[in-house]
């Protein structure tokens, strides 16, 4: 194996890239092609602007009639040919007529590398483009444009005039490109017996001396140079690895740009093994995720770049609102919305989110997750607050990691890489992930904002990791963590009645494991540090019975029986104004966590049948005439079963009306605390007058109307009952309803004048 330059081998043989091999890819469009064309120039220029040797990896093939037909190096020996031939035309050296350089993948390709041979073209100093002069040239054909290599060499040659653009410089580096004594071997012993012993020699003249050394210089740009011919190879086997040509995958580029970053930036390492347990031990951690073409590298890559990314997150100074650090995890992040599916070294660079402190983070992760039979270790007894396996998968996969999961296991990692777990119950650790599960589900972490704000206060909570709940029980860590809201509260209160007495711990996890309630219990304790845990108990276990895994239990959620016994324990016009009328999950997720509604929820699961509680009269209440009928209506009715969902009370000309924000449409307005429902509702029932308007439950119409205006018929006459009471026929003929009229007969009255009047 030697070492050559691309022009010792270009003047060697006729360079010719098999039609089994790809396009030329290095000038493509993409982001990815991009960065590797970008970088891979500015590494060329820097190397023969300051005359430092490059070796570009390996470069082999077979050898046939003088005809080389690279297997491994296709990419790199078209640059090289693009480079050569810009520097060449440039500086006006023929020389480069005699390269032999083509592609037989298309015949639009080999003609376009002959056409660059030998006709060339000129190049203008004052161009931005290359491309742009070449397809101008007589000897190109339009329909060229279509062959993605050739394509891609014309984007590749207006990206080496960008970086080599300037003509005098250029007049330096060719002979650094092309002079034949760089490019003897440096290891050729035979030469180097002969040089060491003439620099010995002081007899020997010194220009003798100077020229030998010039010899062994090594060349400025190039590769290992390896002729499978020599080793007699089957054509079959030649074939196979030449159909074998697939391009590194981003994660081995990945590895071969982290190796050398840590080396240029000399960071220090503590696992001393890292490099080659990367292809070995840690490669067995992520067989189990492989996917369906068995590979790991999409997976390995994503666990890279997510752990660093929480680590950079968590070590920012900016705040959850900082806008350069939102937009870190819009373009590293990976969501179910978003796949992302080339990261940029470059833009790692620019971050410097693969410093030496989130390195060692990520490697010290990789060494406690390994296990000699390549399942993932699991740490203390933590099962019911984080499955370990399942997120690290759903991670992997990006398959419904939500942006809490990815926190939790972030809180994971964190704790078992910086503390000692005790086996097989260690107590600081569970309690540990237990108020980091409580506080995560318990706190709205939806965006790259919330997840910010959320990896930053796991962070801060670290700074209590080595006694989580005395930290807690004292106070140390509610100023800290005000991200986290209320919930941090109930914390803090939990502490504090398990430290007291230990008994409370087993009844707060039971009912804390719920699969609803996921933690957030503080409607469950009646007087805060002096809850009665007898009472606790008691409301556990009722509770348990009225919600289930998807919040109201069907039996509850019928006929809104919940919502309606727990409106009913209102007691102030705060209550009924602020509220959200809904029976669904997320609704009933909200009322329990907010304190405003603890008092009413406790009085309804304090009674044994809360079929009963809706009949009771309300013994207590600051609600006005007009309130009280507002209240009645919301609760003792069937009105809660039909309405659209998401309602809110809302008062429009002196009318109190029942429907959505933003809802537009009339069907979801529903006027309540009107004679109007009373009135029309028992002429209905009388079939005196008909109306469409009328709700209907399953079981028939109940006393409520939708719209703002309500269309009845009476006597084949089509009449409207506007919000504003005025009362009009066939859309004219308004009147206003006068206020004494409240019995039917009086009503029936009032629009017969309307008919004659008509």
């Amino acid at each position: 194996m030697n070492t050559y330059t691309f022009w010792q081998l270009a003047n060697q043989y006729t360079i010719e890239i098999p039609i089994v091999q790809r396009d030329y890819a290095q000038g493509r469009e993409d982001a990815k092609s991009k960065e590797i064309r970008e970088k891979l120039l500015a590494d060329l220029k820097e190397s023969l602007r300051l005359n430092k040797p490059l070796e570009l990896d390996f470069v082999y093939g077979k050898v046939n009639n003088k005809t080389f037909v690279p297997i491994d190096g296709q990419q790199r020996l078209t640059t090289l040919f693009l480079l050569h031939w810009y520097i060449g035309t440039r500086i006006g050296n023929e020389e480069i007529k005699k390269l032999s350089f083509s592609y037989k993948t298309r015949v639009s390709a080999r003609d376009f590398c002959a056409g660059l041979i030998m006709k060339g073209t000129l190049i203008s100093d004052d161009s931005s483009s290359i491309s742009k002069q070449i397809e101008d040239a007589p000897w190109f054909f339009l329909a060229w444009k279509k062959d993605p290599t050739v394509q891609s060499m014309l984007t590749m040659l207006d990206s080496i005039h960008q970086q080599f653009n300037d003509k005098h410089q250029l007049e330096e580096i060719w002979p650094l490109l092309t002079e034949r004594n760089y490019v003897l071997p440096k290891d050729n012993p035979k030469l180097n017996e002969l040089v060491n012993l003439i620099r010995c020699d002081e007899n020997i003249n010194q220009q003798i001396k100077g020229k030998l050394e010039e010899v062994r210089k090594e060349p400025v740009i190039s590769f290992k140079f390896l002729n499978l011919e020599e080793f007699e190879l089957s054509d079959e086997l030649y074939l196979k690895m030449n159909a074998r040509g697939k391009a590194l995958t981003d994660f081995e580029n990945f590895k071969a740009w982290l190796i050398g970053y840590i080396q240029d930036k000399n960071f220090k390492i503590t696992e001393n093994n890292w490099t080659p347990k990367l292809d070995k031990e840690w490669t067995d951690l992520f067989w189990k995720f492989r996917d369906t073409n068995n590979s790991i590298d999409n997976r390995f890559m994503r666990f890279f770049v997510e752990i660093a990314l929480c680590d950079y997150v968590s070590k920012t100074d900016s705040n959850y609102d900082d806008k350069d650090l939102i937009q870190a995890v819009q373009n590293l992040a990976f969501t179910e919305k978003k796949n992302v599916s080339y990261y940029s070294t470059k833009y790692f660079e620019q971050l410097q989110c693969f410093n030496e402190e989130s390195l060692n983070f990520i490697f010290k992760i990789l060494d406690k997750l390994h296990t000699s039979n390549g399942r993932i270790k699991i740490y203390g007894t933590v099962k019911n607050y984080i499955d370990v396996e399942k997120t690290f998968l759903e991670l992997l996969e990006n398959k419904q990691v939500t942006y809490s999961k990815r926190v939790t296991l972030y809180g994971y990692f964190k704790f078992i890489c910086e503390e000692e777990i005790i086996e097989p119950f260690d107590s600081n650790f569970f309690h540990w992930m237990r108020v980091v599960r409580n506080i995560v589900e318990n706190t709205t972490i939806d965006s790259p904002a919330t997840f910010v704000g959320a990896i930053k206060g796991i962070n801060k909570l670290l700074e209590f990791k080595s006694d989580t709940l005395v930290n807690l029980e004292n106070g140390k860590i509610s100023e800290k963590l005000d991200f986290f809201g209320t919930q941090i509260k109930e914390e803090i209160l939990k502490a504090k009645l398990i430290t007291k007495n230990i008994e409370w711990q087993e009844k707060i996890e039971t009912i804390e494991n719920h699969p609803f309630f996921k933690g957030s219990i503080g409607f469950l304790f009646s007087d805060n540090e002096n809850s009665d845990l007898e009472k606790f108990v008691q409301w556990s276990i009722s509770v348990r019975k009225v919600f289930d895994d998807d919040g109201v239990s069907s039996e509850y959620k019928s006929d809104a029986i919940l919502l309606r016994a727990f409106v009913s324990q209102f007691n102030r016009w705060d209550q009924l104004w602020k509220f959200k009328y809904d029976s669904n999950k997320d609704n009933w997720k909200e009322i329990l966590k907010n304190n405003i509604w603890h008092k009413p929820i406790q009085k309804v699961i304090d009674i044994e049948s809360i079929d009963d509680i809706i009949n009771l009269p309300i013994k207590e209440s600051d609600f006005k005439d007009n309130q009280k009928k507002i209240h009645e209506d919301l609760y003792r009715s069937e009105l809660l079963t039909v309405i659209q969902d998401s309602c809110y009370l809302q008062l429009y000309y002196e009318t109190y009306i029942l429907y959505p924000y933003n809802a537009k449409a009339d069907w979801k307005k529903y006027v309540i605390g009107n004679k109007r429902n009373n009135l029309l509702s028992k002429l209905i029932q009388q079939k005196v007058i008909i109306s469409d308007n009328q709700l209907k439950n399953n079981e028939g119409s109940i006393p409520f109307f939708w719209g703002w205006n309500v269309n009845f018929v009476f006597q084949e006459k089509k009449f409207v009952w506007k919000h504003d009471n005025q009362i009009g026929i066939e859309g004219e003929m308004f009147k206003l309803l006068p206020v004494g009229i409240s019995q039917e007969v009086e009503f029936i009255e009032f629009i017969k004048t309307l008919i004659k009047d008509n």
